[in-house]
């Protein structure tokens, strides 16, 4: 079963197109489609706790493991962007059945792999699904959002997505502590299976189909759709948020660690900057309905910059819960509004690709964030790698400023 788009809700775009760019989906299959978002990000949540420590028990040197741990990355990154635009060609079901099935694929060779090779290439794999998932899921919620309701929907996707995160930390760690690594990823492995059958039940969403382009042809249609500068200012701020987190997992984390807090402890504090970023995620869609999402999402990267400020202080539990609780309120207030311009500013036939991008950078953002920061802070100390965080922000906030004076025009 197809659902094509009707007519009804119309959008002016950009570059002056007018086109219908959402679906009425039955309330059952919406639920289903947001089920399924929490399970794209959860199986690659419940490794990255665990993923360098297994290598170890596999053989791996340290360097190896954390080569491992990066792979994920390397196919990730580039495979949202080309999938999100197989997304456009063929529709959201397929690829999103897919990509679950992908990552189930991946972390059973996770649990059968017997060196670090064998489980390097089943991180690569598991990348891959990742990056038919994440474009998938995303474009498919955005299609059935109205522009007047697209923040509070993104919202309930992304606060999904927070949960997958939170809960997919909590039984990486426990799960390899109570069942070991390989009955984890065998059990991880059937979520994922079990979740690509039900996704089968959804009914297709897909606009107009470009059909088979010639390459030139589909490189304009990228460059049109990057270049959009709603889509840039999401992309800025989406990406600054994500670098910032990755200073926190890396430089902050062991300034932490460093002041006689435990793994456990620094844990914890993860956790406020999740929790606090998925309470305020539908009230952060409202606003944005309301206000506009360009306005929201100034406020979250100038409380960005602040939760720096004060990370830069004092390292006492106070002030670690406060900074923690900072960035998690301008994480929940970029995020869902973030992602609700991509949905806004892209017609069905180029939602896949746009929202690729949106989650390429994402995940690009905490790959360069973590490493650059660490390597300033053991060349100028552990500060200077925490400044970047203030600068990063800031920086993306002038320029979505400046773009978004270029919109109103």
């Amino acid at each position: 079963m197809t659902l094509v788009f009707k007519y009804g809700d119309k959008m002016q775009l950009e570059h002056g197109e007018t086109e219908e760019h959402y679906v009425k989906l039955k309330k059952r299959y919406f639920v289903i489609a947001i089920l399924i978002s929490f399970f794209v990000n959860f199986d690659s949540s419940a490794s990255i706790p665990i993923i360098t420590n297994y290598a170890v028990t596999l053989g791996a040197s340290t360097f190896m493991a954390g080569l491992i741990a990066g792979a994920y990355s390397i196919t990730h990154i580039p495979s949202n962007i080309i999938l999100g635009r197989i997304v456009d060609k063929s529709g959201r079901k397929t690829p999103l059945f897919t990509g679950l099935a992908l990552d189930g694929f991946s972390l059973f060779l996770y649990s059968i792999s017997s060196d670090p090779l064998q489980l390097l290439l089943a991180r690569l794999i598991h990348g891959a699904g990742g990056g038919f998932g994440g474009p998938a899921s995303m474009s498919y919620v955005g299609d059935a959002a109205s522009k007047n309701k697209s923040g509070r929907i993104m919202a309930i996707y992304g606060i999904m997505t927070g949960l997958s995160y939170l809960l997919g930390f909590m039984l990486g760690g426990m799960g390899a502590f109570f069942l070991g690594y390989r009955k984890l990823y065998e059990l991880l492995a059937a979520m994922m299976f079990l979740a690509a059958l039900i996704s089968l039940v959804l009914p297709e969403t897909k606009g107009r189909s470009h059909g088979s382009l010639p390459l030139q042809e589909e490189l304009k249609i990228f460059k049109e759709t990057i270049s959009n500068k709603f889509l840039v200012f999401s992309y800025i701020a989406i990406f600054a948020i994500s670098f910032n987190q990755g200073i926190i997992v890396s430089v902050y984390a062991l300034i932490l660690s460093l002041n006689g807090y435990s793994t456990a402890m620094i844990g914890m504090f993860f956790s406020v900057m999740v929790i606090v970023s998925i309470v305020i995620h539908y009230p952060s869609g409202l606003l944005g309905d309301k206000i506009g999402k360009e306005k929201v999402i100034f406020v979250g990267l100038v409380l960005q910059t602040l939760s720096f400020i004060v990370f830069m202080g004092p390292v006492t539990t106070a002030n670690i819960i406060l900074g923690m609780a900072i960035n998690g309120l301008g994480h929940g207030l970029v995020y869902p509004n973030g992602g609700a311009m991509v949905r806004d500013h892209t017609l069905m036939e180029n939602r896949g690709l746009a929202t690729g991008v949106f989650y390429a950078l994402l995940v690009a953002g905490v790959a360069v964030g973590a490493p650059l920061s660490s390597y300033i802070a053991e060349l100028e100390g552990l500060t200077a790698g925490l400044t970047l965080g203030l600068i990063i922000p800031m920086i993306s906030l002038f320029l979505t400023l400046y773009i978004y004076s270029k919109c109103l025009k």
